[in-house]
Order: C-alpha cells, then sequence, then structure tokens
C-alpha cells in the first residue's frame, strides 16, 4: 500500500464519517500538542434551521447552530479529564453558585462578560437582569416546547448587578442539569424588543464564543470569532462555516472533495466496554479507523495513580487490494481498511471479541492482562474483497462482514450479523449485501470456530443488527458478574 495523500485521508475521512489496575511501570496520558490559532472550521448539516428562536423550536437544526454564538448559565463539562459516566456541571457564565435551603439557587455571575459587539446589544454588559429576563421569557413565551425543562422553577429574581436568584416550587435533584440544557441559551432583550422574536438570524446575539455573520437560507451560515470573549485565549479558531447539504450523495462527494474538516487520526469511537468485574476499573474501546494508514486500534482506559489513563493496546493493519475489485470510496487507496466497527468481552473478562467489518475477519484475544492481549482466534467471512465463504453456505462468496457482536453468559458462544447500517452498506459493499448471521462455538481456553449448522440467510429487503439471547448476554447482563 502506498503513501496516502491528504486527499485521500479526506476521501476516507468522508467515508467513515457517514457510517456518525495500576503500575508505576505503565505508561502516562499523552500531553496535549500547543493549541495554533488560526483557520476556519467547516462542518455540514443536512437539515437548515427552522429559525433562529431557542425558545421556540426543540429542532436541533437550530440548536446546534446556537451554540457557536450563546451561553448558559452553567453546562455540562468536557475533556479527557472528566470521569467515564459522569456529567459534572460546571459553570458558563456563571462564576459561583450556592443552594439556599431545598428551594433556592444563588447565582454569581462573571464580571466583564460582553455581548457582541453588534446592533441592538453593542457589546454592553451582561447582567443579572439578562439572565432573569432569558428564563421569564423561557417559562411564559407562548410556543416554548422546551418549558417542561425548567418546570419546577417558581421564580427567577436578580437582587443586583451580578447576582441572579432562583426560588423552586418544590426540591429538584436535577435543577442544575436542566440549567445545563441546550436549549436555555441566555438572550438579549434588545433583540427580541426590535424584531418581536428571536427567529430571524440578524436576531442572533449572544456572548458565546463565535459571532454570527451570515446566512444564506438552506445554503450555509458563517459565524466568526469574538475577540471579547470572555474565556482568555479563546476560541482559537478564526471562523465557523456550516453549509446546508441535504442530498446525502452531495455531501458524501463534498466529504471526498475535502470541503468538510473531519478530525485528528483517530476516528469513530464506536464501543465502549467496561470490565464487567465491578471491583476493576478499566475497560477497551475501539477506533474504527486510523486516517494516517487505514488501520483501526483497540484501546484500553484505566486508573494509574488517580487518574485516568489510556493505552492502544492492538493495532490492525488494512490490507492491500486490487483497485479495480473496491468500491469507489476506497479505489484511491488500493487498500481494504478493517474498519473495526464493533467488540465484546466475555462475562469473566477474558476474552475480548473483535469484529473487522472491512476485511471479513473475526478475532478473538485474550486479555487477562488488560494491557497485554493475546491473539488466540481468528476466523473470516465475507469481506469487502475476500467475500469469504461459511461451512453451511455451500461455496456461496458472502458479502459484508462481522459486525455487531454478542456473547453467550458461558462464554462458549459467540453470535455476529453482517449489516452495519442501511444507508453506509452500500458505499462499501458496492455489489450488494444480504444479510446473514452466524454463531461460532469458543474453547475454553482460547479458540474459536464456525458452528457449520448455523449461518442464518436474512429474508431481504431486511437485513440484521444487533444481537440479544434469551436468558441473558454479556452486553445486556453486565451488571450480573460474575
Amino acid at each position: 500500500m502506498g503513501q496516502l495523500t491528504r486527499r485521500d485521508v479526506l476521501k476516507l475521512g468522508g467515508a467513515a464519517l457517514a457510517i456518525g489496575a495500576s503500575s508505576s511501570g505503565l505508561p502516562r496520558p499523552a500531553e496535549a500538542q500547543t493549541p495554533k490559532r488560526g483557520g476556519r472550521f467547516r462542518l455540514r448539516s443536512h437539515l437548515a434551521p427552522v429559525h433562529f428562536d431557542p425558545q421556540q423550536t426543540i429542532a436541533f437544526s437550530t440548536m446546534i447552530p446556537l451554540s457557536f454564538a450563546y451561553s448558559r448559565l452553567v453546562k455540562v463539562k468536557g475533556g479527557s479529564a472528566v470521569v467515564p459516566g459522569t456529567q459534572p456541571i460546571e459553570g458558563d457564565l456563571a462564576e459561583s453558585w450556592e443552594r439556599q435551603g431545598d428551594t433556592v439557587y444563588v447565582f454569581k455571575l462573571k464580571k466583564g462578560v460582553r455581548w457582541h459587539n453588534k446592533p441592538p446589544v453593542n457589546g454592553r454588559e451582561l447582567t443579572s437582569e439578562d439572565v432573569r429576563y432569558t428564563y421569564d421569557r423561557f417559562l411564559n413565551v407562548k410556543g416554548n416546547s422546551n418549558k417542561y425543562i425548567l418546570e419546577m422553577v417558581d421564580k427567577v429574581e436578580a437582587p443586583d448587578k451580578y447576582t441572579v436568584k432562583f426560588t423552586l416550587r418544590e426540591p429538584n435533584a436535577w435543577f442544575l442539569d436542566r440549567l445545563a440544557s441546550t436549549s436555555t441559551w441566555i438572550i438579549a432583550k434588545e433583540c427580541v424588543d426590535q424584531y418581536g422574536d428571536l427567529k430571524k438570524p440578524e436576531s442572533v446575539v449572544g456572548t458565546g464564543p463565535w459571532m454570527f455573520q451570515s446566512y444564506e437560507p438552506s445554503v450555509r451560515m458563517n459565524f466568526v470569532r469574538n475577540p471579547n470573549y470572555f474565556v482568555p485565549g479563546l476560541p482559537y479558531v478564526d471562523a465557523v462555516d456550516i453549509t446546508i447539504s441535504t442530498d446525502p450523495a452531495a455531501a458524501f462527494a463534498q466529504f471526498l472533495s475535502g470541503e468538510f474538516d473531519f478530525g485528528p487520526e483517530y476516528q469513530l469511537i464506536f464501543e465502549l466496554r467496561p470490565a464487567h468485574n465491578p471491583r476493576q476499573a478499566y475497560g477497551f474501546v475501539n477506533a474504527v479507523v486510523s486516517l494516517k494508514d487505514l488501520s483501526s486500534s483497540i484501546w484500553t482506559w484505566y486508573r494509574e495513580n488517580g487518574r485516568w489513563a489510556v493505552r492502544k493496546i492492538i493495532d490492525i493493519p488494512a490490507e492491500p487490494a486490487d483497485p479495480s475489485l473496491l468500491p469507489d470510496v476506497l479505489k484511491g487507496f488500493g487498500a481494504v481498511p478493517p474498519l473495526v466497527t464493533d467488540i465484546d468481552l466475555s462475562m469473566d473478562d477474558r476474552f475480548l471479541y473483535v469484529s473487522c467489518w472491512g476485511t471479513g475477519d473475526f478475532h478473538q484475544y485474550d486479555v487477562s492482562d488488560p494491557l497485554k492481549p493475546e491473539l488466540t482466534g481468528k476466523v473470516r467471512i465475507g469481506g469487502i474483497v475476500s467475500r469469504a465463504s461459511h461451512p453451511g453456505a455451500a461455496g456461496k462468496p458472502l458479502q459484508g462482514g462481522p459486525q455487531m457482536v454478542e456473547i453467550s453468559r458461558d462464554g462458549k458462544r459467540i453470535y455476529f450479523t453482517n449489516s452495519l447500517y442501511g444507508a453506509v452498506d452500500p458505499q462499501f459493499y458496492h455489489q450488494g449485501l444480504d444479510g446473514w448471521m452466524v454463531k461460532l462455538d469458543a474453547a475454553p481456553d482460547g479458540g474459536i470456530a464456525f458452528d457449520p449448522d448455523f449461518c442464518i440467510n436474512w429474508p431481504g429487503p431486511h437485513r440484521p443488527h444487533q444481537v440479544r439471547l434469551e436468558g441473558g448476554d454479556c452486553s445486556s447482563d453486565s451488571y450480573c458478574y460474575p
């Protein structure tokens, strides 16, 4: 396989996007690279916003663009320091807050936060009155389908310029989480006064990292960096461009031509499999494709010295192939990526199973040491090029590859199907894909083999996907260890 060009990487990026114990000897988490300022972030939306008033719609096509321009009182914290499975709340416009009794919450705002320097707000300082007005309108404006999110609120007051007081009708343990909802953007009264509501694009004036610049209906919208953003040094990107491309085929072509940005090397984290043993703080996750060399990888996340760490433990390389045998999206690579789309862990946490939907391989690893896996079994069925058959298929070439996998609670039986997603299957299996489901038998100490009598051909046009076993399995019964 030859060296990949940037265009090749962008091609695969577009294709991939189409499918959305502690030890001092262990490596520490990688240091983050120093961010660089500048450039444009180019995104695609498959739907145009219904309008731009966050209190008059629940449509994500409206909320996503608004997220670039607006801020909230509090938000869900992001970043690698967040413990997986938790959603801690941190301040956005709020500097601090306290609960007084069971039903009163008092927030102190960050001082010096300014609205975007554009009419009709013209860069004035944000105050508690803005917050009070926002929630008053949120709770009382006709047509707000998100009103239920804060239905526990009785009244909102602004005792002074930087203090906001919420009084609830009754105690509510989820109040802060509700405030962090992406429908609770803080809005400016001047915009509502001038435009009557916030449905017009020119009414988008917030305190967020980017400022609304332009909107061409059903075509594109643009945001530019807010030089007065209240988080020092942010944002790094100068502009955000959102292209509205409703036709999947046209959008795919745009990905191939590099019109949209994708991301760093490891793409599409599909499955997270924590150890079943509740006394063990580790698990496994898969990266579907590397934009460096088309490989797939498996990573272990674990605790080290009181912190979360992650380490790549398995690399599965792409396989060289005759371009004439490849679908259009892969011809330029001359290779078949493994495309690891599912992983599963046996109930005793000993064996990890890996589905390579692209090549048709299915791997079994002994992960008794979760940082030192050993390959103990491997079979092939289907595959973009190999089209390997099954003992029960009378030599018939099979399309599709190992995909959704499930394991019996005793670890002796492994089942998997061959379809990823209806809109994605033909991108890679261009000659068609007929559904099937097979079963493997697993030896106690490692090794897997097809059950020759279990190969189910799915009645078209339907295709199988998720597998669940009567009596329980290793995914749905993860709480039953051992």
